[in-house]
């Protein structure tokens, strides 16, 4: 009886050392935290793999891509008169590396966010990595804070209405200056409705944009002078605003769907959707506030 005794309990030492070298990722096993996301830091969409085919220091530019050792940012064309600024968050702990002179003085991180204002012509950027994260979201954006209408289709969006360029992996263009990667892969679009001016004359002291609750009307873009989209979907957002819903790749215009006349009203947004990214677009509604 002791001879079996002595053996079991040397099978269960040996089962315990066999579960925790798996936790730990031992022996090529990935870890897994408690609420079942993997910490391989695998399984982002192709969309971001690779480093783009030129980084230069030319132009107003911002890279991202994901590499075989993590996460790369860089960032060219900015100044003191118009910096570039951006935010990276993660729904886990953020690890970031070999920060560029020119970056590290406006760094400033936290366990899942960093934020970035460039002031230098050339080019400068870091590397992060975040193993445990189920989500990436990037805001990138012209100017010295982080215009809420980052995402809104305005004047600070890619490709509307400014020359700052984002590319995204080697395969090309991002879909905006706003967008999020997540695991498993998802494409489609997600934000806030948000209702503004708050204030009768917009100053520095005037509260932000409120979130109102309403439904986002998805149309396909037009694809030529006198022609219309379709409607693809309605979609209702929370009490507080936040839609989220997939898409196909493609060009869509989005806006808020409102019954009557009068205040507030919508403005429509440009959206492009790109496999493998959800972007980001918040829809602003005019208050009629003067």
């Amino acid at each position: 009886m002791k001879v079996f005794a002595a053996a079991a309990a040397v099978l269960a030492l040996l089962a315990a050392a066999v579960a925790s070298a798996a936790f730990k990722g031992g022996g090529g096993t990935s870890r897994a935290t408690s609420s079942g996301a993997s910490c391989s830091d695998q399984g982002w969409a192709a969309t971001a793999a690779g480093r783009p085919a030129l980084v230069s220091s030319s132009g107003r530019s911002v890279y991202v891509w994901r590499g075989t050792k993590g996460w790369h940012l860089r960032v060219s064309g900015g100044s003191r008169s118009a910096p570039l600024a951006g935010e990276v968050r993660s729904t886990s702990r953020l690890h970031t590396s070999n920060v560029g002179s020119a970056m590290r003085p406006a760094l400033r991180p936290s366990a899942r966010r960093f934020a970035f204002r460039v002031t230098s012509t050339g080019l400068s950027g870091l590397d992060f990595d975040s193993p445990c994260a189920r989500s990436l979201s990037f805001r990138l954006a012209p100017g010295q804070t982080l215009p809420a209408r980052v995402a809104s289709g305005g004047p600070a969006s890619g490709g509307q209405g400014t020359a700052l360029r984002v590319f995204l992996g080697a395969r090309g263009r991002a879909p905006g200056n706003a967008f999020r990667l997540a695991r498993p892969a998802r494409t489609g679009v997600a934000g806030r409705i948000l209702i503004g001016p708050t204030c009768p004359v917009v100053r520095p002291d005037c509260p932000p944009a409120k979130p109102a609750a309403g439904t986002v009307r998805i149309e396909t873009a037009p694809t030529g002078r006198g022609s219309t989209g379709h409607v693809v979907a309605r979609v209702k957002s929370d009490v507080n605003g936040n839609y989220s819903t997939d898409l196909a790749p493609g060009q869509y215009v989005l806006a808020v769907e409102k019954s009557g006349g009068g205040y507030p009203t919508s403005k429509p947004s440009n959206l492009n959707v790109k496999v493998g990214v959800v972007t980001l677009v918040d829809l602003y509604l005019d208050s009629g506030i003067r």
